[in-house]
């Protein structure tokens, strides 16, 4: 009788620079169904923190190691990062380990890269160390995660493992109440991130959302064919004023494919602007009788827009990249909502 197996895997790295990759390689274990171990995950014990290191290690039916721009905590007894330890240790036990090393170290910000030329030196010595096994390349967070669910559907195929399965579905397995525990902790944990996806931030109750409409002062210049010019001919007229009437919703819809990664104000605002003359054009031609429509939005009102997409949880801004936006985890989910619900509807 054949069991479902989940496979415990050891996430080995530095971790205050690594904090945003560790999060996308927990979603990408927990969407495997394996069970991510890391020293953060554990709560401190009395014991040795290095024997509570290798009896962790021990229990992994796989290691992964992750290497960005520090060398990380050296240990007073080895002169190694905690690192290199963990991951000179899996190699010892003949633990299945893989490599995930930055593909171009250059662009790391300084802040999370190694400050003295010692520092330098070791963590390219273990750079090279981890490229004599098997290596993968990323250059950021997201990234790692792709790169961290294919590697290891590969790993477990070429390398199966004991794994482990639920003690009540093997009726001749001691029960552990340890991996029950554990098991359950793993389901609230996928649970959770479901939840903090698709659930609005706090405080936004009163703020305007939704199909709740804004006024938006635009100019505008239409074209209008004129045949004693000659075919295609025509002259171009304005800039008039205007004001529409659009809903969050709306915008939130509009800025959807372009914002499935970061951008420029510049493209959010020419998003913004595509949406008002798409609905004004039939508005406007009944009088005008315009072939096109060039839409200019006011910059108060854009950024009356920014500002209130930021206060409702839906955009936000890279660190140290104020001029750049992209969704949060939340505004992704509504937007593809409203994707998919528009296409429904069609």
């Amino acid at each position: 009788m054949q069991h479902e197996k989940r496979y415990q895997v050891f996430v080995s790295s530095t971790y205050e620079d690594l904090q945003e990759e560790r999060q996308e390689i927990m979603q990408a274990l927990l969407e495997l169904d394996c069970i991510p171990s890391g020293m953060e995950l554990f709560p401190a014990a009395d014991e040795d923190q290095w024997t509570l290191i290798k009896r962790v290690i021990d229990d992994c039916d796989y290691f992964i190691v992750v290497v960005g721009g520090r060398y990380g905590t050296v240990s007073p007894t080895t002169g190694m990062s905690y690192t290199q330890m963990e991951y000179e240790y899996a190699l010892k036990k003949g633990k299945p380990v893989i490599g995930f090393v930055h593909g171009d170290p250059g662009k790391i910000p300084l802040e999370k890269s190694e400050q003295t030329p010692d520092g330098r030196q070791q963590l390219e010595a273990f750079r090279e160390l981890v490229k004599q096994k098997m290596v993968r390349y990323w250059t950021d967070a997201k990234e790692l995660g792709s790169v961290i669910s294919r590697s290891m559907i590969q790993l477990i195929k070429n390398s199966p493992a004991v794994g482990w399965v639920r003690a009540d579905s093997v009726p001749d397995l001691n029960t552990t109440q340890e991996l029950a525990q554990a098991l359950k902790k793993i389901e609230r944990l996928e649970a959770k991130i479901r939840d903090l996806e698709a659930a609005p931030p706090e405080g936004i109750e009163g703020l305007a959302k939704g199909n709740e409409p804004i006024k938006i002062e635009y100019e505008y210049k239409y074209f209008r064919p004129d045949s004693s010019l000659g075919p295609g001919k025509g002259k171009t007229y304005g800039p008039y004023t205007e004001t529409c009437t659009i809903t969050w919703n709306q915008i939130i819809a509009k800025l959807g494919p372009q914002m499935l990664g970061s951008v420029k104000e510049a493209a959010m605002k020419k998003r913004v602007e595509e949406l008002i003359s798409s609905q004004e054009h039939k508005r406007l031609n009944k009088t005008k009788q315009e072939r096109h429509l060039y839409v200019t939005m006011k910059d108060a009102d854009f950024h009356k827009i920014k500002i209130q997409l930021i206060a409702l949880g839906v955009i936000e801004s890279p660190r140290n990249y104020p001029t750049l936006w992209h969704f949060t985890k939340y505004g992704n989910a509504q937007m593809k909502k409203l994707v998919i619900d528009k296409s429904g509807n069609r």
